[in-house]
């Protein structure tokens, strides 16, 4: 609630309590905090509770954050949750980067309430076929994806993970943060952490990620094409815009 009134003797009459900040409910899960937005009960029924129990498997809420980057994209922000929540533009967009180690169509994805799971497979999967199930190692053979509606996404790289949030700022222009977190009980000052992120934020996320989304936008502007189809791959986009629709809706 407000504590101060500037000149409060311009204000004899002022209830502070009429005029504070909008009190929203919160929770702590998982190591993160999860805020709704409009007011209201947080509801577990539309999702949160099994994206949580998926990151209390990964230990998340041991993990801490390393280093982070900020920047303005060119773009709405609803073509970065878009990309994060498909496949299918690996083998052409990230050729010359991530894609070497990935299986061509690998990827599986389920719906968790308003959220979605994405999982890639690496080549190094084909390796559990010979393998007994207790020796299988899931963080080394696939990429788990997060979309945590409506603009936050969870990458799961084999060691470390990218906790992208998306803000907007305008139609065509969104601010980006993309932090990197690793274990608690890892080396901070360890130096592979910078060549680690540097790799994925300057190369597979800014020079290749937005730079698809800022030219997808200039291609909507200028009206070439009014609609897109959506795959086979693609089926998180669908269900993250359906569910932007809902949203809207509820909010009149």
């Amino acid at each position: 609630m407000s504590l101060y009134v500037p000149s409060q003797v311009a204000f004899p009459d002022l209830a502070l309590e009429a005029h504070s900040l909008v009190k929203l409910p919160l929770v702590e899960r998982a190591g993160f905090v999860w805020v709704q937005p409009g007011g209201g009960e947080i509801n577990w029924d539309a999702g949160l509770s099994e994206v949580a129990a998926d990151l209390d498997f990964f230990g998340m809420s041991e993990h801490v954050v390393r280093t982070g980057d900020r920047r303005r994209a060119n773009c709405n922000w609803k073509l970065v949750v878009d990309a994060f929540s498909e496949g299918c533009h690996l083998k052409s967009l990230h050729k010359d980067s991530v894609e070497p180690f990935f299986l061509e169509h690998g990827t599986v994805f389920a719906k968790l309430g308003r959220h979605s799971r994405s999982v890639g497979a690496r080549k190094a999967i084909l390796e559990a076929r010979a393998l007994p199930q207790s020796q299988w190692n899931l963080r080394a053979w696939t990429t788990p994806f997060y979309t945590l509606f409506p603009n936050n996404m969870l990458v799961f790289h084999p060691d470390w993970v990218s906790r992208i949030t998306v803000y907007s700022d305008g139609t065509d222009h969104c601010e980006v943060q993309h932090d990197m977190l690793i274990p608690g009980d890892a080396d901070p000052e360890a130096g592979y952490w910078d060549t680690s992120f540097r790799l994925i934020n300057e190369q597979v996320f800014a020079a290749e990620d937005i730079a698809a989304c800022e030219s997808i936008q200039r291609m909507a502007r200028s009206g070439a094409d009014s609609e897109w189809p959506i795959g086979g791959l693609e089926t998180p986009v669908l269900w993250f815009h359906q569910h932007i629709r809902e949203a809207l809706q509820e909010a009149g």
